[in-house]
């Protein structure tokens, strides 16, 4: 009976302290994290209406998640379903987090899931307002690492050469 009023208060400590963080920084940190566990920590975050970038986030860890499984049909399905949650998510509200997350999914999309007509249109919208952005310097500059290295179809982002946030 003692070892289980201690488990109890123990659990009961972790969620309120993991209900006291934000969302938008843990959905943040897995996601670049990248790892299979990580995302799952992403997607298991409480939906949150009011902050539409943690929807995002969910959105494109949801498409992320087809790296980790062997099923072609199931790939596909993970994809399309994080491709729309991270729409839908853009339809509510576009910011330039948001934005470098779908840039992110479709410049690493296979190409015959045929997700890459936004590209140029949010490379333009990420130049022109990441510089406006509440983040920090070193988010920022981390967003465009993080295009340049994950370009995997070679489009031309020389327009983020010019970004400089120190």
């Amino acid at each position: 009976m003692r070892w289980y009023v201690i488990f109890i208060f123990i659990l009961t400590v972790n969620l309120t302290v993991m209900a006291q963080q934000d969302p938008l920084k843990i959905a943040r940190e897995a996601f670049q994290n990248g790892t299979e566990e990580a995302l799952k920590k992403v997607l298991a975050l409480p939906e949150s209406p009011k902050n539409p970038v943690v929807s995002a986030y969910q959105g494109a860890s949801k498409a992320r998640m087809a790296e980790f499984v062997s099923n072609p049909i199931t790939k596909v399905k993970y994809f399309n379903s994080g491709k729309a949650m991270l729409e839908e998510s853009l339809a509510k509200k576009k910011d330039p987090e948001s934005v470098y997350l779908r840039l992110m999914i479709q410049l690493n999309a296979p190409g015959f899931l045929n997700y890459h007509k936004n590209i140029t249109e949010d490379l333009d919208y990420f130049n022109k307002n990441i510089g406006k952005s509440d983040l920090p310097p070193a988010t920022k500059a981390m967003f465009v690492s993080n295009l340049k290295k994950g370009n995997k179809h070679k489009h031309d982002l020389s327009s983020l050469d010019a970004l400089k946030f120190y």
